[in-house]
């Protein structure tokens, strides 16, 4: 489909198609302003104004960069009362420190800017404590999923979510493996279960399958 307007495809379909909750646009502002603009058509202006109907996941150019794409898309979303989900994307070894206690300290700092930037652009705009820590494989460089140090990062950071008040993002059922076996099982078990007992309220790609295609 044209580049220029498959978002309104996909935005569009999801409106019609699905009762679940609405997630729309967000790798380029304009698109998040589309979103917006297609939500206010939904369910009227006004309602759209005092009430969150669409939010945004906004990653963070990590380490410690925002960058303008994603900080036009938070801005977008805030302005419209909508919300942001602030995630950083960290994979110890490549985009953060191998240490747990460090990965989460850059996650900490990352997230709080992400928040502070919808804040400034609206005051009590809602926002979403977004985490996604993981590992990589310092032999290959590809992610990988289901093991215990993300799962230990994800019950801290659970931690200083309830600390800030704020609401709690994390991922669910990843794995490495490239087939629906035991290691599957194992690694997705993991990664699903350290996003429930640290209190997540909104978890993505809860349902997805059990087998994530990474090269």
């Amino acid at each position: 489909m044209p580049v220029n307007k498959r978002h309104l495809d996909m935005v569009y379909a999801h409106m019609r198609y699905s009762d679940k909750g609405l997630h729309g646009l967000d790798h380029v502002g304009q698109r998040a302003e589309d979103s917006v603009e297609m939500s206010r058509l939904l369910f009227g202006a006004d309602f759209v104004d005092q009430n969150c109907v669409v939010l945004g996941n906004v990653n963070v150019n990590s380490p410690l960069l925002w960058d303008g794409t994603m900080t036009t898309a938070a801005r977008a979303y805030a302005r419209a009362n909508q919300a942001a989900v602030i995630v950083p994307f960290i994979l110890g070894g490549a985009m953060g420190p191998v240490t747990n206690a460090g990965a989460i300290a850059q996650s900490l700092a990352e997230t709080m800017v992400g928040c502070a930037i919808t804040q400034l652009e609206r005051p009590g705009a809602p926002v979403i404590f977004g985490n996604f820590l993981s590992s990589m494989s310092l032999r290959s460089g590809s992610p990988t999923f289901g093991t215990p140090e993300p799962a230990i990062g994800s019950m801290v950071i659970g931690q200083l979510a309830r600390r800030l008040g704020l609401p709690l993002r994390c991922a669910g059922s990843f794995t490495t493996s490239k087939l629906p076996d035991g290691q599957a099982m194992q690694e997705s078990v993991m990664s699903m279960l350290s996003a429930v007992h640290c209190g997540a309220n909104f978890i993505l790609h809860a349902a997805v399958s059990s087998t994530a295609c990474w090269p």
